[in-house]
C-alpha cells in the first residue's frame, strides 16, 4: 500500500503532461515510466539544494529538526540533519545509505531509496534500470487505473481501481 500511494503522489505532477506515450493512453506502471521521462526530456535539473523543517513524532512529544539537503542525479543525496558542522549525515549513493553521526561511518547498507528513484532519478536513467529497481522494491507495474488527486487528473500504480 505504501508503494501505491508514493507511486500516486508521485506521478500527481505529471498531470497531463505525461498522459501519452506514442500518441496512446499508458496502460501499465511501465509505460507511466516512460512517459514521465518523455514529458520532461531535457527539462529536469541535474542538482539542487534545499532545506527543510522535519518534525518527528514520537512517544515523547515533537521534534523539529531542520534537514540541509543537496541531490546531485542520479543517484546521490547528502541530508545533513541539524546544523551541518554536527556531523549528522546520510549520504545516498549507489543504491546505498552511509549513515553518519558526529562525523562518523555509524552504519553502510544497501538500500535503494524509493523517492530518490521516482522523484528525480527516473529523469536520468534509462526506464528499463529504473522499472527493475521499482521491481526490486515491489512496486507492482502491471496493475494501474487513472483517478484524481486534489483535483488534478493522475495514473495510480500498483491497483486495478481504489481500495485494491
Amino acid at each position: 500500500m505504501t508503494a501505491f500511494l508514493f507511486t500516486l503522489l508521485l506521478l500527481a505532477g505529471c498531470g497531463n503532461q505525461a498522459s501519452e506515450v506514442d500518441g496512446s493512453a499508458p496502460e501499465t506502471g511501465e509505460d507511466v515510466i516512460r512517459a514521465m521521462q518523455t514529458a520532461y526530456e531535457g527539462d529536469w535539473y541535474d542538482t539542487i539544494t534545499f532545506v527543510q523543517t522535519t518534525i518527528n513524532h514520537g512517544p515523547m512529544g515533537a521534534d523539529t529538526l531542520i534537514w540541509y539537503e543537496a541531490l546531485k542525479l542520479p543517484g546521490r543525496l547528502r541530508i545533513d540533519i541539524g546544523r551541518p558542522s554536527s556531523g549528522d549525515t546520510w549520504i545516498f549513493r549507489n543504491d546505498s545509505i552511509y549513515v553518519y553521526s558526529a562525523g562518523r561511518l555509524a552504519n553502510a547498507v544497501p538500500t535503494v531509496h524509493p523517492l530518490l528513484l521516482l522523484g528525480f532519478d527516473v529523469y536520468h536513467m534509462p526506464a528499463a534500470d529504473v522499472i527493475a529497481k521499482l521491481d526490486t522494491l515491489g512496486f507492482d507495474l502491471s496493475s494501474m487505473y487513472q483517478t484524481e488527486w486534489n483535483g488534478r487528473p493522475v495514473y495510480a500504480v500498483g491497483a486495478d481501481s481504489a481500495g485494491t
